[in-house]
């Protein structure tokens, strides 16, 4: 039992250490709240993070756990991203989505994978012959198999395909005070995705250019509006990728 415990705690810390490491790096491109810019400033009122929100980061969270385990052959870390994704379910993004893809329109190529917590699991299985890894995954079975979905609709995505060196960008309606939150991901270790956001007066709000395959951004808007959301392949390396969104 001390094995399984240590085994979850050790991921979880990378991850909240790559986490932190993750949000340092939104650098903000306004000073919030100056200039016009539609960011709120630190201390001002916001209202409770919803949850579509709320699964962005943990999906997020289960995205750098994806990465940290294939690159370190983790079968801890892959378990504990697919109970990540299982309790965090997604929406293929529709016509009444407030996110539009305007440019980059590209069909993900090849077959379409999905992530998904039955594969994760398969995956964390063949890459330790361990006894307690075995368990671990069973577990993880027995758990995701008792989850039940209620009626709301979860975050929305697109998955779709970006070329080397090249961007995609959307448009967003996102509401004032109330935390809007993205994560872009793709399963191509030698791709680098970033991302920009700027407002409806061309004001950079945040970014996150680390050199990874995943990129994670959140802001509080001051008031409603439209916000210009920039996807960047960084490398030469076409991917396709998923754009998570509340």
């Amino acid at each position: 039992m001390v094995r399984y415990v240590f085994a979850f705690t050790v991921a979880a810390v990378a991850v909240a250490a790559l986490g932190g490491g993750a949000m340092r790096a939104q650098d903000k491109g306004k000073t919030a709240g100056k200039d016009g810019a539609n960011v709120a400033a630190p201390g001002s009122p916001r209202a409770k993070a919803d949850a579509r929100a709320t699964s962005v980061a943990h999906l997020a969270t289960a995205y750098e756990l994806i990465r940290i385990g294939e690159e370190t052959k983790s079968p801890e870390a892959l378990v504990l991203a697919a109970k990540l994704i299982a309790a965090h379910p997604t929406d293929p993004a529709d016509k009444d989505s407030k996110t539009k893809l305007v440019k980059g329109d590209e069909p993900a190529k090849g077959d379409a994978a999905e992530v998904t917590p039955k594969a994760l699991l398969a995956k964390a299985a063949k890459l330790s012959p361990r006894p307690y890894v075995a368990e671990l995954v069973k577990a993880a079975e027995g758990d995701i198999a008792e989850l039940k979905r209620g009626n709301e609709r979860g975050p929305q995505t697109y998955y779709r395909y970006i070329s080397g060196n090249s961007r995609c960008v959307f448009n967003g309606v996102y509401l004032g005070g109330q935390l809007a939150a993205i994560t872009v991901t793709t399963d191509n270790g030698a791709a680098d995705l970033d991302i920009y956001v700027y407002d409806d007066r061309g004001n950079l709000i945040v970014r996150d250019e680390r050199p990874s395959r995943n990129a994670t951004v959140s802001w509080y808007p001051r008031y409603t509006g439209d916000f210009r959301i920039e996807v960047v392949n960084a490398s030469g390396s076409g991917a396709n990728y998923r754009y998570i969104h509340n």
